[in-house]
């Protein structure tokens, strides 16, 4: 299976985003006091809940995403 992408990287140093095929594993630290964050790909809202840990599965490979995090 080819690589989801190339060039991924994360902007802020508390950020983790790794890939497994068509997978993307995003990851981010806790903020102190939130018990709750929304994950957004773009505009869509892919996750809303109070884990840190998101995997966003079955992509087309080359695709393009835009992640943020809010608590």
């Amino acid at each position: 299976t080819p690589a989801i992408s190339t060039g991924l990287r994360a902007i802020s140093e508390s950020c983790s985003i790794t890939t497994t095929g068509a997978n993307i594993n995003i990851s981010w630290n806790a903020s102190s006091g939130a018990t709750s964050y929304t994950l957004r790909d773009g505009t869509t809202v892919i996750y809303t809940g109070s884990s840190t840990l998101y995997n966003q599965t079955n992509l087309k490979i080359s695709s393009s995403h835009s992640y943020t995090v809010k608590d």
